[in-house]
């Protein structure tokens, strides 16, 4: 009997296997909340590495590489939305029902229902029980006629016939009077209808309000599909809608229109001016105040912590906004529209900046969090400048200048390196997002296949190939020097299968504001697996003054004409545990 570690270590029975992703984190189906996905992920794979030393440590690395893809792919909004399309896709083909052995006849469509129709009422059809004249003598006929065991025979009376003839002669006359032309059919009135207005009005002291000029246009009526547009993309609603209210069903032409970039630049520039102007008009003999260091330092910091959180939320519902342009222009197949979506997703990828052609709700979002930074940073600076502590004053100002222009949305991504899984097309000799140190990188699709998506990272012809990129974490700086912020490294490797088989290392080290100085590092060491992509992951309490981090794929070649040490499905991401 075989092992079943989806039943045994996470309660995943058999009629649910293979799991999908979101069953495997054991989260709701679609969750949609990265910090729930984040956390579910680790949950589970922190549970099954402690079974990595037993009997079924094959299992539990199997089912490891398995968590981490979902997670990677849970975590990406791009992969993300086209797994839940796929996913939608088979839950609606498991579901529609089989079809049936034989054909049944379809049921009849039910009678319409009959229209009243003004029609006089014969005396032939009226029952003989609503005639009250003829029931009680009918009545009294039959239990009088067997009276005394014989049949009596019953008496001509005259009145009951008279009763029919004047009920007949009734009828006829109401039909006459029915079928008169011009006569109102009065039964046939619909059921909300007032009677007409009479020209005398009761109350003289109520007079009716004037009649309205007939020349005067009234103002048009618009149609259901017009009443239900979504805000204007310029307004503040317009973020929630994009982030909510852009479903899978919206077709590109309901999206909010799009507006020319009018993002403002950094006034750092402008601060360090207005410094150097205040310091030139202070009197030279005034006693300086003295500046709470403490204070603006603890300002400063929960200042660049909503600016961070404000920005990742903007950068996400921008994400979002893009990927679903996408799927619902793909699924409609209109050209246009689905290379336009594609384009500005390349764009965003490659250099990280605003779209010139996104609505401008996210433009004002990102601005009006750029703006409440800048006015903390300008309150600290006057501070300093009027304690005259001209060297704290401009270090403020250049600090300020780090954090970057806010049209740079692309470093507020959750996912911290660019192009993790080379799935950008080469530009000229090169990988987007990527240094070349040595050999001629390149993207590959098949023999392996990718671990995720359509390719991954080939060294090329070179004995040894190294591929770096160094992401920027001065956003993270005041939880890093508190010694709160934490940083996890995964990715995937793999080598072709021949003997003695290449290998592929991955190097993950934390550096100064210098750029030069290694401060701690993660090193995966040589690995050779060609069976199977092998996970390799890090999660480290990143060293304090750490401002970036140099993510490094060293291959080395053992045999054969090209290095074969692969890498696919890389992620490196900010967690707050």
């Amino acid at each position: 009997m075989t092992f079943d570690a989806y039943h045994k270590w996470l309660g995943i029975p058999a009629e649910d296997q293979p799991p999908n992703h979101y069953r495997l984190l054991a989260i709701n189906l679609f969750e949609d909340d990265l910090d729930v996905i984040e956390s579910a992920a680790d949950r589970q794979m922190a549970h099954v590495r402690t079974f990595q030393g037993g009997p079924h440590s094959a299992d539990s690395q199997k089912l490891l590489n398995e968590l981490s893809a979902a997670k990677i792919s849970l975590l990406h909004p791009q992969k993300r939305a086209a797994y839940d399309a796929e996913l939608r896709r088979q839950l609606a083909a498991a579901q529609e029902p089989p079809p049936s052995a034989a054909p049944t006849q379809p049921p009849l469509p039910p009678a319409p229902r009959p229209q009243p129709v003004a029609q006089p009422v014969r005396p032939a059809l009226v029952p003989a029980a609503v005639n009250p004249l003829a029931a009680p003598e009918l009545v009294f006929e039959r239990a009088s006629a067997m009276r005394n065991g014989r049949p009596r025979r019953r008496r001509n009376s005259g009145w009951p016939l008279a009763g029919v003839a004047a009920l007949s002669a009734a009828l006829v006359v109401g039909y006459l009077v029915w079928t008169k032309p011009g006569a109102e059919p009065i039964a046939l009135a619909p059921p909300n209808a007032r009677p007409a207005k009479t020209a005398t009005n009761p109350r003289p002291d109520l007079q009716p309000p004037a009649p309205k000029d007939p020349e005067t246009p009234s103002p048009p009526t618009a149609d259901m599909e017009a009443s239900v547009q979504p805000p204007d993309a310029s307004s503040d609603a317009a973020a929630a809608f994009l982030k909510t209210e852009v479903r899978e069903n919206s077709p590109p032409d309901r999206l909010p229109a799009v507006a020319e970039s009018t993002m403002p630049k950094p006034s750092a520039t402008g601060l360090a001016e207005s410094l150097a102007e205040k310091a030139a008009n202070e009197p030279a003999n005034a006693p300086p105040p003295a500046a709470n260091s403490n204070a603006i330092a603890a300002m400063l910091v929960k200042a660049k912590a909503d600016y961070l959180r404000d920005m990742q939320k903007v950068c996400d519902s921008l994400e979002t906004y893009i990927d679903k342009r996408i799927e619902s222009s793909a699924r409609r197949r209109t050209k246009g529209p689905f290379d336009a979506a594609v384009q500005m997703r390349v764009a965003f990828d490659q250099d990280g900046r605003m779209p010139a052609t996104a609505p401008s709700a996210f433009k004002q979002k990102a601005a009006k969090a750029r703006a409440d930074l800048e006015r903390t940073y300008r309150t600290a600076i006057d501070e300093y400048a009027s304690a005259r502590q001209s060297a704290s004053a401009a270090a403020l100002v250049e600090e300020l200048n780090r954090l970057g222009d806010p049209e740079q949305i692309g470093r507020f991504r959750r996912e911290l390196l660019r192009n993790p899984g080379c799935e950008q097309p080469p530009q000229g000799s090169g990988i987007p997002g990527w240094t070349a140190i040595k050999g001629p990188w390149q993207r590959r699709e098949k023999d392996p296949p990718p671990q995720e998506g359509t390719g991954y990272f080939l060294p090329g012809d070179c004995a040894e190939g190294e591929l770096v990129q160094d992401i920027d974490v001065e956003l993270y700086a005041p939880r890093i020097d508190s010694g709160k912020q934490k940083f996890e490294f995964t990715g995937f490797v793999r080598s072709f299968k021949q003997q003695p088989p290449d290998t592929s290392r991955i190097v993950v080290e934390y550096r100064d504001s210098s750029n030069s100085k290694i401060l701690d590092a993660a090193d995966s060491g040589p690995i050779a697996n060609v069976d199977a992509w092998q996970l390799v992951s890090d999660k480290r309490l990143a060293p304090r003054e750490t401002r970036w981090v140099r993510v490094r794929l060293i291959s080395t070649r053992y045999g054969g004409r090209e290095n074969d040490g692969y890498y696919d499905g890389l992620s490196f991401r900010a967690v707050e545990k």
